[in-house]
């Protein structure tokens, strides 16, 4: 009986160590794992601000090629002449105000 209890023990203790073998592993990769996810989250961003830019770089685009006369951009440019007019009004109305 004794040899039996034994070699049960040896058994189990073969299996934790398996276990143990499989955690570290599995704690490795988690770590590879969460960097690799932080690069490509760096990444995102990066690119996320790139375009930005580049939506930037396109709007102040347009409205050059709307002041050189570029036809596809001559309502782009009356929208803007339009906004540009509506702040000027509205300063001259404040500024009226504090006037009085």
């Amino acid at each position: 009986m004794n040899a039996a209890v034994q070699n049960k023990w040896n058994e189990l203790e073969g299996e934790v160590h398996e276990l143990l073998v499989s955690y570290e592993k599995q704690k490795a990769q988690l770590a590879k794992l969460k960097e690799e996810n932080e690069r490509l989250e760096e990444s995102i961003y990066q690119q996320q601000v790139r375009i930005q830019e580049l939506q930037n770089i396109n709007k102040q685009l347009k409205v050059a090629g709307a002041l050189g006369g570029n036809p596809k951009h001559r309502r782009l440019m009356k929208f803007k002449l339009n906004q540009l007019i509506k702040e000027v009004d509205y300063c001259i109305a404040e500024v009226s105000k504090a006037n009085l």
